[in-house]
C-alpha cells in the first residue's frame, strides 16, 4: 500500500467519561423520583427520569452527559432554592434533583476535569 498512512485518532471532547455518583447525588435522585411518583409535583423529562434511575440504582453515567444539564438551569434552580422550595414546590427544584443535584455536579466536573 503504497502512500498509504496510519492514522491514531485522538479522543475527542465528546468521549463518555462514565462515573457512579457518589452516595449524596443518589440520595438526591432517589429523592426526586419519590416526589415524582408521589405526585407532590410535576416536573422533569423521560431522560431526566431515566438519569435519576440510574444515578439513583448505582449505574455507571457519563459524567459528560450530566453536566451539560446543569448550565442551562442555573439560574433558576439558585433563585427557586434563594426562595426556600424544594422538589415538592418547584419544577426546577425536582428536575435539578433528578439529575443528582449539587453533588452530582460537582463530581462530574471533578471527573471531566481529571480525564481531559
Amino acid at each position: 500500500m503504497v502512500g498509504c498512512v496510519s492514522y491514531v485518532i485522538p479522543p475527542t471532547t465528546t468521549d463518555p467519561v462514565m462515573c457512579q455518583m457518589p452516595k449524596k447525588a443518589r440520595k438526591a435522585a432517589r429523592r426526586a423520583l419519590d416526589v415524582l411518583f408521589s405526585r407532590e409535583n410535576k416536573f422533569g423529562t423521560p431522560a431526566g427520569v431515566a438519569m435519576a434511575m440510574s444515578i439513583s440504582a448505582g449505574r455507571r453515567v457519563d459524567c459528560r452527559k450530566v453536566l451539560q444539564f446543569f448550565p442551562r438551569w442555573e439560574s433558576r434552580y439558585r433563585a427557586a432554592k434563594k426562595q426556600g422550595h424544594d422538589a415538592r414546590t418547584s419544577a426546577v427544584v425536582g428536575a435539578w434533583e433528578l439529575w443528582g443535584g449539587d453533588a452530582a455536579r460537582k463530581f462530574a466536573a471533578q471527573r471531566v476535569r481529571k480525564d481531559t
